[in-house]
């Protein structure tokens, strides 16, 4: 009898339009099988550019993980026209908008299955959509990368310290790696994390497979800020000439990067006690003190009832601070990080 194939060697369902090894410029299309109603066959084509050009690095650029996120799409579209090949020497994979259907919906979640794309990795060739896309980045993309930039925002209920992120890893030099990538960005911070759900991140099956990879968090609240829209482009072209993909010297930003640190210490994360529509004090980006309040938990059940006042529980920067009005029980109303010293990190 004969066996199952099996999803984990079987190649992706996911298809790209493209060569990835030829020279150029390439406009293309990922091809991931959606559902539809009226018959079984229908894919959603996700934007795809590939600017390739004599021998060096490869770089996978990314955003639009989450919808509603808008800075990182905006520079890589840019980007992506302004590249010339004849600039180039390496390959450039740009993909503005890596969950379209959540892109186009303006939301976080896929709406085809209703999944965060940043939580299913590594993904599942015979899964949901979200699942098959996570499986061809995962077992195609990553493993042709050098380097890997998923650009964050806040989206429409955060606001953040404008920042490039990376994880606390074991290997040193990945480590520095995605350390130096970091500083170069220019952002005005640069955040190590120790997350407690991450395990299915995109950035950490990067770290996994031993590719340098980083994050971003910039603006947020649903618009695009010119000054953080001025740090992608700034930042994505800085990791470009560091690493000898285009040439020219490194933009330096109008303030020096900051080396912070978050973790999921009880202190660090800030939680809402309960639900109802959140007052925030505070932004991303502001320096606060413990014991300082935050803002305030209105009950739209219970008029009698006086606000809840939630306090910081540490002192620091916010990372991130939830300015959406709308909140549930144990949702993360604030992120505090603080300084590292850069020799704690063998650097």
């Amino acid at each position: 009898m004969r066996s199952l194939p099996d999803p984990r060697t079987e190649r992706p369902r996911v298809r790209a339009d493209v060569d990835f090894e030829k020279n150029g410029k390439q406009y293309g299309h990922i091809r991931v099988p959606r559902p539809h109603g009226n018959f079984g066959t229908s894919v959603c084509g996700i934007p795809i550019v590939v600017i390739k050009n004599g021998i060096g690095k490869t770089f996978l650029l990314t955003a639009g993980t989450h919808g509603d996120e808008y800075e990182g799409q905006v520079g890589l579209l840019n980007l992506a026209r302004e590249l010339d090949p004849a600039q180039v020497q390496g390959r450039v994979i740009i993909i503005p908008s890596l969950d379209l259907p959540a892109v186009e919906v303006a939301q976080r979640l896929c709406p085809y299955d209703g999944r965060d794309l940043n939580r299913v990795f590594p993904g599942d060739r015979n899964g949901s959509f979200t699942e098959m896309l996570a499986d061809y980045v995962t077992r195609v993309l990553l493993p042709m990368t050098d380097y890997n930039m998923d650009i964050h925002t806040g989206g429409n209920f955060y606001t953040t310290a404008p920042n490039t992120c990376s994880h606390f890893v074991d290997d040193p030099a990945q480590m520095r790696a995605n350390i130096e990538t970091g500083l170069a960005w220019g952002a005005p911070y640069h955040a190590v994390l120790r997350e407690s759900d991450h395990t299915n991140s995109f950035m950490t099956i990067a770290d996994h497979l031993g590719v340098p990879a980083l994050s971003t968090e910039l603006g947020g609240s649903g618009r695009i800020g010119a000054d953080t829209l001025e740090i992608v482009e700034r930042g994505l072209r800085n990791m470009l000439k560091l690493h000898g993909a285009i040439e020219g010297p490194i933009e330096k930003p109008p303030v020096p990067t900051k080396l912070m640190g978050i973790g999921d210490a009880q202190g660090a994360l800030l939680h809402a006690p309960h639900g109802g529509l959140f007052h925030a004090f505070k932004s991303g980006g502001d320096w606060v003190r413990e014991g300082e309040e935050a803002g305030r938990i209105y009950d739209f059940h219970d008029p009698s009832r006086p606000p809840t006042r939630v306090f910081f529980k540490q002192s620091g920067c916010l990372w991130a601070m939830h300015t959406g009005a709308r909140v549930e029980r144990f949702d993360v109303l604030g992120f505090v990080m603080n300084e590292l010293d850069p020799a704690e990190l063998g650097l």
